[in-house]
């Protein structure tokens, strides 16, 4: 047998031997779309979702065991992805470009603005006043959101390869460019960006962020872990396989949720970074090709079949606490206990749904780990954070969301 042969064997048996001991994951709700569901955005108790040739479809996830669609925007030719800031949906029009639609009363989302874009409009990420996206082979495109009824484009940094994925932390943007790998642009003049770092990959299809580590999904070889402390010179540290082919990639809390378009969702534990594994699973109909989290649930967007509503509160590391009133606001407690060893609570509130992050620091400004990052409904929650992989010493949790931050420290001993 040759050497080829063996090398693929064995890498079919430890796929097979991860998804064997990952935990299959359940699905509680269901809503068919009339078009082809190829992106999905949360916000409140609203799923968004980017339909193809059924446009933009609103569908209410208030029960999430019962999910119904409230309204929709059909004038698309083929609507692939979507992202959500305030009261506005932006919608890449695959071919066209974008389109901004008012979701202030979501039974009736109207269009308001238009941008056209050379190219093909994959994807869309939205910082600030403006929308970034990933264009194919007109690379990043850069489009001022100022005035959602007159978008324009303001600045572009064509890619080498074909880009279909961006991803955005701070003042830089990270590419998933197919052949031509993960490229890292600074926005920081959205005029004039332009690229500071990049790491090979074959066919890197999808891309997110956590810390200071992105994640590929590399279509035709999994999921890769990239170490982005030093931008311009990003190292891969780890990676897992996944059974078929990585579509794109979510990160929440110490998870990357890889939907495998023809295998369903995958679940990686990454809270180590140079070991990432497979947790759990879920094999969803159809073709699996975009999720995001909120709170307990994950939404995944299948082509030809709709919205399916996945339940993660294994993964979630996140607790509500039903019965307790909304609280008169947002806030951030001390952690408990303070000092610890190893694993300490953090109690917070919402006065309203919002998207929330809680993000662990070192003293010198380090990230060391996403505790939440997502959409959560009005409520008290509590968060867990497991110290195990870290050293003796203090550090400073941090809560953000729209007008609201807090920082509390907290003392690890070993």
């Amino acid at each position: 047998m040759s050497h080829r042969l063996i090398f693929i064997f064995t890498i079919l048996a430890l796929t097979l031997s991860t998804t064997a001991n990952a935990q299959e994951i359940g699905v509680v709700g269901q809503c068919g779309t009339p078009g082809g569901a190829r992106g999905v955005v949360v916000s409140g108790n609203y799923a968004y979702i980017a339909d193809d040739y059924g446009g933009l479809r609103v569908i209410d996830i208030s029960d999430p065991s019962n999910p119904y669609e409230v309204g929709s925007s059909v004038a698309f030719e083929s609507a692939y992805d979507v992202a959500v800031s305030g009261n506005y949906a932006y919608v890449t029009d695959y071919g066209y470009g974008l389109r901004v639609i008012s979701i202030s009363d979501p039974t009736d989302p109207v269009e308001v603005g238009f941008c056209q874009a050379p190219g093909l409009a994959d994807d869309v990420s939205i910082s600030g006043n403006y929308a970034y996206l990933a264009n194919h082979y007109d690379g990043l495109r850069v489009i001022d959101i100022s005035v959602p009824a007159e978008p324009n484009e303001v600045g572009f940094y064509n890619t080498p390869g074909t880009a279909y994925k961006v991803a955005l932390s701070g003042n830089l943007a990270y590419v998933a460019d197919w052949e031509g790998g993960l490229r890292i642009v600074d926005v920081t003049d959205p005029a004039e960006p332009n690229e500071v770092g990049d790491l090979e990959a074959e066919t890197a299809h999808g891309v997110d962020v956590f810390g200071n580590y992105a994640c590929i999904a590399d279509y035709g070889y999994g999921l890769r872990v990239v170490d982005i402390t030093d931008p311009t010179s990003p190292d891969e540290v780890g990676g897992c396989d996944i059974p078929e082919n990585a579509y794109d990639v979510t990160i929440s809390w110490d998870y990357a949720y890889v939907p495998d378009h023809y295998y369903g969702l995958h679940v990686i534990d990454i809270s180590d970074p140079a070991d990432p594994n497979e947790v759990g699973y879920c094999d969803v109909p159809q073709e699996a090709v975009d999720v995001a989290i909120s709170g307990n649930y994950a939404y995944v967007a299948c082509w030809g079949e709709g919205l399916f509503i996945l339940d993660i509160s294994d993964f979630a590391g996140i607790d509500a606490e039903p019965g307790d009133p909304v609280p008169a606001g947002f806030y951030l407690s001390t952690p408990y206990p303070n000092p610890f060893n190893a694993v300490t609570n953090l109690s917070y509130g919402l006065d309203h749904p919002s998207q929330v992050t809680i993000q662990v620091y070192d003293m010198a400004g380090r990230i060391m780990t996403n505790l939440l990052n997502g959409e959560q409904p009005a409520g008290n929650y509590t968060v867990t954070w497991n110290g195990e992989n870290a050293q003796s010493g203090i550090y400073l949790l941090r809560m953000e969301a729209p007008g609201f931050s807090s920082v509390r420290k907290v003392m690890l001993v070993k």
